[in-house]
């Protein structure tokens, strides 16, 4: 089965907390667009898997501090940025970036 790191029950509360108050703070690169169409995958399907999902990690990248929060239930996987200068103070989160949506299995 395919690892997507360590649970980290903080930033899951951040990520959740952060969309439930403000779902304008996260943002979609276009590579996240292209796979969400492929994927099948929408707008509102990413909302939901960040605001009940789980979040793994951070890991470095491509020199980038990235988490996966995943939705079972949903079978989506999704890969977020923006995480880097916290400090682990996942309280401070004020915005995320979408980098890729993928199917989970």
């Amino acid at each position: 089965m395919f690892s997507f790191g360590v649970f980290n029950p903080k930033l899951t509360a951040s990520v959740r907390s952060l969309v439930l108050s403000n779902s304008a703070a996260v943002r979609f690169t276009r590579h996240a667009e292209a796979e969400m169409v492929i994927n099948g995958f929408d707008h509102a399907d990413v909302l939901r898997c960040l605001q009940k999902g789980n979040a793994f990690g951070p890991e470095m990248q491509n020199n980038q501090l990235r988490a996966n929060v995943l939705h079972r239930g949903l079978r989506i996987r999704v890969v977020i940025a923006g995480l880097d200068g916290i400090q682990e103070d996942w309280n401070k989160l004020e915005k995320i970036k979408v980098i890729t949506v993928i199917v989970a299995k």
